[in-house]
C-alpha cells in the first residue's frame, strides 16, 4: 500500500497525459470520469508494482525497498539455515 501512496502522483500524471491525448481535457464532461477513476487506477498500479517487487530477487528488493519481503523464498531459506 505504501508503494501505491508513493506512486500516486506519478501514475495520475501519466494517466492524465494519456487521457488528454486520447479523450479530452479538463473542460470536457469526461473529466469527472477521470477524476473518479484515476485514484483506483493508481492504487491498482501500485499494488501490481509491489507484487512485482516481492517476486524480484532479494538483492534488487534490498536496493529498491530497503529490505526483503517477509514471504520471499530466499528469506525463508535463510531463516531455516539460522
Amino acid at each position: 500500500m505504501f508503494i501505491s501512496y508513493l506512486s500516486l502522483l506519478i501514475v495520475v500524471g501519466i494517466a492524465w497525459r494519456l487521457w488528454g491525448l486520447l479523450v479530452g481535457d479538463e473542460h470536457d464532461a469526461s473529466y469527472l470520469l477521470f477524476f473518479l477513476l484515476a485514484p483506483l487506477v493508481a492504487l491498482g498500479v501500485g499494488q501490481w508494482v509491489d507484487l512485482m517487487l516481492r517476486r524480484s530477487p532479494a538483492p534488487l528488493q534490498r536496493v529498491l525497498r530497503g529490505r526483503v519481503a517477509p514471504g520471499h523464498v530466499r528469506s525463508r531459506i535463510a531463516a531455516i539455515g539460522e
